[in-house]
């Protein structure tokens, strides 16, 4: 949750715990739904396991590409699939300030009208080969390039709520009906979009 302020001290943030809202089944289910006749399953991995890929220790030079490559094939185990499908939040600039977004989330600035605030989803997809690791390419852009492209020019990564109590706790994001609908009909459109390009190489 996000409240950009029109100076730096109106602005606020909070985390909230989302796991209920079933993304991550959510997510599968696209997938499966992208590519029928395939075996498609969820792989299993610790709370706060990508943590330290999104809150990296402090170094010289960091290759974030490689860091989720060895994050994920840790997480791979022994899962012994052909390929693996991962999605990571992605940021973007907030215009006009030096705040920025990322992943699912509600935002609003010192400007919008009251009872109105914007479900957000800002997310990056990466399909990793089961035996090298290496990450996939679609035929012609990355599926991450053709989000970015995509949310720097339409506003598919939003859906503005006109009647939203905008909630000050972490327990009134996750309880809300109203967020969790909202977020999960603004993913699944999302992912019904642009799925396709990069499993089937469409």
């Amino acid at each position: 949750m996000q409240h950009v302020g029109l100076t730096m001290f109106g602005n606020e943030y909070m985390e909230a715990p989302i796991e209920t809202w079933g993304i991550d089944d959510l997510f599968v289910a696209r997938v499966r739904a992208t590519a029928p006749g395939t075996a498609v399953r969820k792989v299993a991995y610790a709370s706060g396991a990508f943590r330290p890929y999104y809150h990296p220790e402090a170094k010289l030079f960091r290759n974030d590409r490689d860091d989720l490559t060895a994050l994920v094939r840790q997480i791979a185990g022994a899962a012994n699939c052909e390929r693996y499908v991962v999605a990571t939040k992605a940021r973007v600039s907030v215009d006009g300030t030096n705040q920025s977004i990322e992943g699912l989330g509600v935002y609003k600035n010192w400007a919008s009208p009251s009872g109105r605030g914007v479900v957000v989803s800002y997310f990056r997809i990466n399909v990793f080969d089961g035996r090298t690791f290496d990450i996939h390419r679609a035929p012609t852009r990355s599926f991450g390039d053709v989000i970015a492209s995509s949310f720097s020019n339409k506003n598919d990564n939003m859906q503005i709520l006109n009647n939203l109590e905008f909630p000050k706790t972490p327990e009134q994001v996750t309880s809300s009906a109203l967020l969790r609908d909202s977020t999960r009909s603004l993913l699944t459109a999302q992912l019904d979009r642009y799925l396709p390009a990069y499993i089937k190489g469409e």
